[in-house]
């Protein structure tokens, strides 16, 4: 509905002012985790999903990090996920952690 995507888009705002604006990356990476689990669409989720683990790098928790891509892109949902420039999420995640 109208209002469940404002609120998805003003959640993914706040996400975004905490890791920019504020440099508050744990926070951020704790706001990008809750619009993951709670986003329908797979290409939205795998891309907060995404977002939490540069948000957790930029923190210094590089390992938690990749437990997050690792754990959560493994999903069959997010197979067909892509980022804004077209790039399959999952695997992408994949070749970061090496």
């Amino acid at each position: 509905s109208a209002s469940e995507s404002t609120l998805v888009g003003e959640a993914w705002l706040r996400a975004a002012n905490l890791e920019h604006v504020e440099a508050n990356y744990l926070r951020a990476a704790g706001q990008y985790e809750a619009i993951a689990k709670s986003e329908t669409n797979a290409t939205l989720a795998a891309r907060a999903f995404q977002a939490q683990a540069r948000s957790l790098v930029r923190a210094g928790r590089k390992e938690e990090a990749i437990r997050t891509l690792l754990e959560n892109l493994a999903e069959e949902r997010f197979a067909q996920a892509a980022d804004a420039e077209g790039r399959l999420v999952a695997p992408n995640a994949e070749l970061m952690v090496l």
